[in-house]
């Protein structure tokens, strides 16, 4: 049984970095896959932090114009205009 592969003991699951085999598998593992690794995590986490960045700027964006709307007694509202 190799600890690169968890299809003998959980078929068709994802790699051990969601398993609780990765200790193991890190520290037996190649220097190839231990770069994968940390790739991959370093690219979800990354993802992660730009897609709620940009998530929480588009929806609060659209909530601070539904309340300029509202607020200015249904008026049409100038465009936003950013300073750069």
């Amino acid at each position: 049984m190799s600890l690169t592969s968890n299809d003998e003991l959980y078929p068709g699951l994802l790699p051990e970095v969601f398993s609780a085999y990765f200790i193991a598998a890190f520290l037996k593992a190649s220097f190839l896959d231990i770069l994968l690794r940390v790739f991959l995590v370093v690219f979800l986490v990354v993802f992660l932090i730009i897609f709620l960045v940009v998530f929480l700027d588009v929806s609060l964006y659209v909530f601070y114009m539904s309340f300029s709307y509202i607020y200015k007694g249904g008026k049409k509202r100038k465009p936003y205009r950013s300073h750069f």
